[in-house]
């Protein structure tokens, strides 16, 4: 008989669908078409003949049924099934039935070919000419009598559920019997209801019955949620052998303090037995890497770490090379790009500009505002990539907030630049989305709202603790805004949002220790177009326009006024700007009509002027965020290498000028070099 049609092979022929419970019910549309194929193709017999002769009739059926529906061919898989159905009666009834699975007490009467069609395994036992090839009765071991009854039944129908309390045992006889498909549905049972009790054990059983993508899935489950698996009771049953595997693994990269409180976990659910090993752990931890205060704060409390010589040697020698990192810190300042947007939404139809398609950026690159040289230094976390990312930075480390509302998760991360090592912290205490307030202050990294609104209702206010490693609670803001921008000013945080349609900027500051924000009096301030960039320079929360057609204000927190600003010499919306050496430095963003500007501004708070002071040739970005950080000897070299920026060349950037000179006479301005009027574009 030929070969099951082609349509039997699409990939949708597995079909999985999971119950509340997390119960499986596993089905495989082409399995009859394969079964029925099988005992056709096979030897001749009494039973084929039947088989053949039903399908005859069945056959004979459906293609009645499809000329009287004018069908172009007729349901192959339908006859198929209705052919296993029969099967099914048959064996149920015990007609034709030519042998008995014998599993413990029980009696399972079945097919031969029916069995073989389904299974390597049965067609070598039943037709390969071995003892039982003879015997009605067949004894089967180790497989319990309750899942051969279900393989049975999934070799009749193509269909079985997986549940908790079966699992293991089809695992177990789905291999034994040679079951890919089954196989497959257990481990995706397995794989769907993994959680950090059982995670260790499905790792296991995937080893054991050789499922590698199982194995990998389960360990990769391991490495990513280990902070709540190193709080279970099967986490402190781990054998060192097994934690070492963890802390050693090229996959994890959680901070290094989570890890040391996982071993010091470890340790102190069996501490006698178990001090012998903290010279090894130890050793595997890379302990330069942990913040110092935190790891001073550790010591201090945890004296199991020094208790011996050779473990405290090794807590000697990585705060002795802790120190001599810091003794290659660089005395200047460097400026980090993070994150945003390459491309072009719009390609140019203009001769002579270019564009191209938009994308997300990984790479992390840095300025030297001393020789303007620029460098590629890491890039995100690969699968942080179509994240929103919320960054800051904090002494010489960045700190980055990566939330994605499609997949419900929140990561925060911390760069180390003076290491160049990416490691990432524990989770939030809550699920952030979209854009939030981050700003860094006395030692902590804040995070205030979601979705750029703060406010009573929005509870997700916390802030990280590097010294500790932990997340702790901050007090809700006072009145609710929306569109708003946080910057650390002083010894205090400024929140600027919007409350209502009136466009008033509403200003909330918050210091730590404080147990509510406080709104914080200046006179009213229309910002015209809404925006939500903010950057502080000295005692001034400067706020960029959306573009060169609205001024720019900042406020004076000192005096608690509003104070005008000269503009920008080219619109830079959705820019990275951050201040270093008591200028602001500004990259990136867009015009109007470009997704892209390539131009680096500098403003001198002295003489309260703008100055083009570069253009970056590659790496030009929009929506991302520059942070200053304190350079070290591996950055300085890497700059030292890297290309010099530079001021455009005569006519150079001529076709931005010529567009953006339209723009700015479309609003009533003589050119685009014009610093803008506070316009209301919005009302045409």
């Amino acid at each position: 008989m030929a070969t099951p049609d082609a349509e039997e092979e699409v990939p949708d022929r597995l079909q999985y669908n999971f119950g509340a419970d997390g119960d499986l019910y596993f089905r495989d549309k082409g399995h009859a078409s394969l079964i029925v194929s099988g005992i056709l193709d096979g030897e001749s017999s009494n039973f084929q003949k039947l088989v053949q002769e039903r399908a005859a009739e069945i056959a004979v059926k459906y293609d009645k049924a499809c000329a009287d529906f004018e069908l172009d061919q007729s349901p192959t898989a339908d006859k198929y099934a209705e052919v296993l159905d029969i099967l099914q009666g048959w064996r149920k009834t015990g007609e034709c039935c030519d042998v008995i699975l014998c599993v413990g007490e029980r009696d399972i009467p079945c097919h031969r070919a029916v069995l073989a069609a389904c299974s390597p395994y049965f067609k070598l036992l039943l037709l390969g000419g071995f003892a039982e090839s003879c015997q009605e009765r067949v004894q089967l071991e180790e497989v319990s009598p309750e899942t051969v009854e279900r393989i049975v039944c999934y070799v009749y129908s193509g269909g079985v559920a997986v549940s908790r309390e079966n699992a293991e045992g089809l695992l177990h006889s789905s291999t034994m019997f040679q079951l890919p498909t089954v196989t497959e549905a257990c481990c995706s049972f397995f794989r769907h209801n993994l959680d950090p009790e059982n995670c260790f054990d499905i790792k296991a059983l995937a080893e054991a019955y050789y499922c590698p993508e199982l194995a990998k899935d389960a360990k990769g489950f391991v490495m990513n949620n280990f902070p709540a698996i190193s709080k279970t009771e099967r986490f402190e049953r781990l054998a060192c052998e097994e934690l070492v595997d963890i802390l050693t693994s090229q996959t994890c990269h959680w901070s290094k303090e989570t890890m040391l409180e996982s071993v010091l976990k470890w340790v102190k659910s069996s501490k006698d037995e178990r001090r012998a090993n903290i010279p090894e752990l130890l050793s595997k931890l890379d302990l330069k890497l942990i913040k110092e205060t935190y790891l001073e704060n550790v010591l201090r409390r945890e004296r199991v770490l020094t208790e011996c010589e050779e473990s405290a040697k090794i807590v000697a020698d990585a705060t002795a090379a802790m120190e001599e990192r810091n003794l290659k810190t660089v005395g200047s300042d460097v400026i980090l790009q993070v994150g945003g947007l390459s491309g072009s939404e719009r390609v140019q139809q203009t001769s002579g500009v270019y564009g191209n398609a938009t994308d997300k950026v990984t790479e992390v690159d840095c300025l030297d505002p001393g020789s303007m040289r620029w460098a590629s230094l890491t890039h995100l976390p690969g699968h942080l990539k179509y994240f929103t990312h919320n960054v800051t930075a904090l002494d010489a480390d960045v700190y980055v907030l990566s939330t994605s509302e499609d997949e419900q998760v929140t990561e925060s991360w911390r760069y180390m630049t003076q290491s160049n090592v990416w490691a990432r912290l524990p989770n939030p205490r809550h699920h952030h989305r979209g854009t939030v307030g981050m700003a860094t202050l006395e030692g902590r990294v804040y995070v205030i709202g979601d979705r750029l609104k703060a406010g009573a209702d929005v509870t997700t206010n916390e802030a990280y603790s590097p010294s500790t490693n932990q997340w702790e609670a901050v007090p809700h803001v006072h009145v609710g805004v929306f569109k708003f921008t946080m910057v650390t000013c002083g010894e205090k945080l400024y929140l600027l949002g919007y409350s209502g349609d009136d466009g008033i900027v509403r200003v909330q500051t918050y210091r730590p220790g404080d147990e509510s924000w406080e709104e914080f009096w200046a006179p009213d301030y229309h910002a015209m177009k809404r925006q939500f960039q903010s950057v502080a320079c000295g005692s001034r929360i400067f706020l960029m326009p959306v573009s060169r057609a609205y001024k720019m204000y900042a406020l004076d927190t000192h005096f608690r006024s509003w104070v005008q600003i000269r503009n920008p010499k080219q619109s830079h919306l959705q820019c990275g700007w951050t201040t270093l050496g008591g200028r602001i430095w500004l990259t990136g963003g867009r015009e109007f009509h470009f997704y892209h500007n390539p131009h680096i501004e500098c403003y001198d708070p002295r003489d309260e002027s703008w100055t083009i002071v570069g253009a970056q040739s590659s790496g030009i970005r929009r929506g991302h965020v520059c942070v200053a950080v304190r350079s070290c000897e591996w950055i300085g070299e890497r700059l030292s290498q890297g290309p010099s920026t530079r001021t455009a060349r005569p006519g150079e950037w001529a076709w931005m000028d010529e567009l953006l000179a339209a723009q700015w006479t479309q609003y009533g301005l003589q050119s685009s070099l014009d610093f803008g009027v506070p316009l209301d574009i919005d009302s045409e």
